[in-house]
């Protein structure tokens, strides 16, 4: 929904939203990514398994960072245009 070469406030908040859920779906899947690197390093464990777990925890690693710098970049335009429509000036 872009208009007039900005983006709404509700668009910028949708955003923000949907990248919030994305890094918590990424987190969960980490988190179990760790225990099957864990579960790998027992005697009974499988420690192939547990090493693919943790070269894919690294790929995971650098989604979280892109979707924390994503957020980050949505809020600040959010503030930008907010500040930005605002009626008084700020110094």
């Amino acid at each position: 929904m872009k208009l007039r070469g900005f983006y709404t406030k509700n668009y910028l908040n949708y955003q923000i939203e949907k990248r919030k859920k994305e890094l918590e779906e990424t987190v969960l899947l980490d988190h179990n990514l760790v225990k099957l690197a864990n579960i790998g390093n027992t005697p009974t464990g499988d420690p192939e398994m547990g090493e693919m777990a943790r070269v894919v925890i690294t790929d995971v690693y650098l989604v979280i960072s892109t979707l924390a710098q994503e957020i980050l970049r949505l809020r600040n335009e959010r503030k930008y245009w907010m500040e930005r429509r605002s009626p008084t000036k700020r110094i």
